[in-house]
């Protein structure tokens, strides 16, 4: 019964995550929407992978207790996951 929470990372795999940009209805900047340009390409972000004291390698569920943190290349966090039951 090993209950640490435990660190991992990896890079991302293509069709991931989802890269969207930011336009403006009209160039008004108090109307912004969001446009989806694709996914990120494959090893473009640095994905962090948590998993908590309640993990356990033999789970049904490969993602249950987990979280994943994706940053770019700039260190800006643009998407944490977190899995839960």
């Amino acid at each position: 019964t090993n209950h640490t929470v435990r660190s991992d990372w990896r890079y991302n795999t293509a069709n991931e995550v989802v890269h969207f940009r930011v336009g403006f209805t009209g160039n008004d900047t108090e109307k912004p929407t969001l446009i989806k340009v694709g996914y990120y390409a494959k090893n473009q972000l640095h994905v962090a992978i948590t998993k908590d004291e309640n993990y356990t390698p033999s789970q049904t569920l490969e993602n249950e207790h987990t979280s994943r943190t994706y940053t770019n290349k700039q260190g800006q966090v643009l998407l944490t996951r977190t899995y839960a039951s």
